[in-house]
């Protein structure tokens, strides 16, 4: 027995004879019974699971077995069996008693039948340490009665979505018996999202740790995870399906749910749902300050209204791309929301390894004021150590001229970096004294990037910048954020001043300030919403944007066509300058505005000879 107590619920498909077999001895009966209770909360799932026999002998010794387990999980299908008027009397009798003594209350008292599965569904969603305990000790494996074998047998499920899997399963015996009940569509939509966004989750975690060069065996064993969670992924997916097709009303109480539980990861797909079948028609209208009427919209305005900025910022995206045509509560805040969000983007982590301490603490300063991440190190050493550990370095600056005795040479230093799995990919941006250039070229021939010592602070940010545009920055943490910023972008700059409801004029200030980002994708999302805007006060900012030859052909194009929608006047001046831009790009999209004019002849031999120049 202690062997079988210790195997635990595997153990009980083999002891299912003796609480089935009516010919069975006494004593084999009284082991099984024994053995089953000892298991304790561990036997449930698969003693559920034996509820759905047809033989009534084992339903019945099921039932007093979870009668004695002090279990809430079986009082569902308890209940199910005691109200099946086709069950014969004497297990029905067995049921109710069992159902009583879990429930606390009799049949004839009990809720309706849904209540008791929706509340077990809900409390494996929301993954309570009781549930929590429960993956891990059955290392993800979910029991499932099987007909043929008239047995239950242990199906694998990852641990990680066993949670789901379980809350799943109760919607749907829920479904089956109150196929009416309204109350599981919405959960279900919530468990499948979860599951979705679990999957996806650890798929970048080890996609991250494929890309950062693993040696052998660990790279083949994380390729073969990923091999098998894709094809988890095909299944699981089939949530956008469900979150697509049970439609608005559904989708807000689900997100009211999500919202409930702060499962964020659920909140930002429900929303993404919304936003493609929600006409915002369900909104409430606008109240007084935080006050506005509980419609069944009102959940996706509670989460604009939402503390918590990711939350916030994806429900001002959700309402963008809905663009409500009636009023609505908070329509004067989402362009607010955006702006905040575009300004959300995650800073590079830059290493700067320098011995000289004052120019070390220099170079930092002067990263924190271009709006990076810096920390400093003042040996080879010191450097290889903080370059391995977080946050993650993004960019290296290596001083060229490392001189300390004892620690190591530059190339020392750069070698092992390059060595190193966790560092390898890492860009290394040499600092090079004036005098000392033609022998870095020679040590380190290519394109290795460096900048000149004494720093011109111009110089390093141009270097940056470069090798920032030039390299992958393959940071899941800071890909999340960036990507919330690009989304907002895109959003802000969707919004039509003509006719939404949405108010973009207050974010006028905070359009412009995204300039400023280094995300081409945020400042172009900016620039199209102050044209949209035909904003005035933006004409000089945009001139600068143009005139600035740092920036890139599709923000320096953004700029031109953004005056042009402002200003055509100011724009002329510009596209004639555009013309002889040394960017092909510039020059071609200058020069085709420009040709849409009639000019006369003398004009026309301007401009020719201004491309000449």
């Amino acid at each position: 027995m202690a062997q079988l107590i210790e195997i635990g619920p595997y153990a009980i498909p083999y002891l299912v004879p003796g609480l089935s077999d009516p010919n069975a001895e006494d004593g084999m009966r009284t082991y099984a019974f024994v053995t089953i209770n000892k298991m304790g909360r561990a036997a449930v799932q698969p003693l559920i699971e034996l509820l759905n026999s047809d033989d009534d002998l084992l339903v019945k010794n099921c039932c007093y077995l979870l009668a004695g387990m002090n279990d809430i999980r079986p009082v569902p299908y308890l209940l199910k069996i005691a109200l099946d008027e086709k069950v014969p009397e004497s297990t029905r009798s067995v049921a109710a008693f069992a159902f009583k003594k879990l429930a606390g209350t009799p049949v004839e008292k009990a809720e309706p039948i849904e209540n008791y599965f929706y509340r077990e569904a809900l409390r494996y969603y929301i993954d309570s340490p009781l549930v929590q305990e429960e993956a891990y000790s059955s290392e993800g494996n979910v029991w499932r009665w099987d007909a043929e074998k008239k047995n239950v047998v242990p199906v694998a499920t990852p641990v990680f979505t066993y949670n789901e899997e379980i809350a799943k399963e109760r919607c749907f015996d829920g479904l089956k018996a109150a196929p009416k009940s309204p109350i599981f569509t919405p959960l279900l939509v919530c468990v499948g999202y979860s599951a979705l966004c679990e999957l996806e989750e650890r798929m970048t975690i080890l996609s991250q740790q494929y890309a950062r060069g693993l040696e052998e065996p660990a790279k083949s064993q994380v390729m073969a995870q990923l091999k098998e969670y894709d094809t988890l992924m095909q299944k699981l997916k089939r949530a956008n399906v469900l979150g697509h097709l049970v439609g608005r009303r559904n989708l807000y109480k689900a997100l009211s749910i999500a919202l409930k539980h702060k499962k964020n990861n659920e909140i930002v797909a429900i929303i993404g749902a919304l936003a493609d079948v929600s006409d915002g028609s369900l909104l409430p209208p606008p109240g007084s300050g935080d006050t506005y009427e509980r419609t069944e919209g009102a959940p996706l305005i509670d989460a604009l209204m939402s503390k918590d900025n990711r939350v916030s910022y994806e429900a001002a995206i959700g309402l963008a791309r809905i663009d409500p045509k009636q009023p609505f509560h908070g329509m004067d805040k989402v362009a607010l929301v955006l702006t905040a969000a575009m300004g959300e983007t995650s800073s590079l982590n830059l290493l700067v390894i320098e011995n000289d301490i004052a120019l070390m603490n220099k170079l930092v300063e002067m990263l924190h004021k271009a709006g990076y991440g810096a920390q400093g190190a003042f040996s080879g050493r010191n450097g290889i150590a903080k370059a391995g550990i977080f946050p993650m370095k993004d960019i290296i600056l290596l001083d060229y001229t490392l001189d300390e005795e004892g620690d190591l040479t530059a190339d020392q230093v750069y070698r092992r970096l390059k060595e190193a799995p966790h560092t390898r990919n890492i860009p290394v941006v040499f600092l090079v004294p004036t005098d000392a250039i033609s022998e870095f070229k020679a040590k380190f021939p290519g394109e290795h990037p460096y900048i000149t010592k004494p720093v011109d602070e111009a110089e390093m940010k141009k270097v940056i910048a470069k090798v920032v545009k030039e390299g992958n920055f393959d940071n899941p943490f800071r890909k999340s954020v960036n990507d919330i910023a690009k989304r907002a972008a895109a959003a802000v700059a969707s919004i039509n001043p003509e006719t939404s409801k949405i108010a973009l004029k207050p974010a006028v200030p905070a359009l412009i300030a995204a300039f400023g980002s280094h995300i081409d994708e945020v400042r172009i999302g900016a620039i199209t919403a102050l044209a949209n805007l035909k904003e005035a006060s933006a004409l000089d900012p945009l001139k600068a944007l143009f005139k600035n030859k740092d920036n890139s052909s599709q923000v320096r194009l953004a700029s031109l066509m953004a005056i042009g929608r402002i200003d055509p006047a100011a724009a002329k001046d510009l596209l004639e300058e555009a013309i002889a831009d040394a960017d092909y790009d510039i020059a071609l999209e200058g020069a085709k505005a420009l040709g849409h004019r009639d000019f006369d002849t003398e004009t026309i031999n301007s401009l020719i000879r201004k491309i000449n120049k």
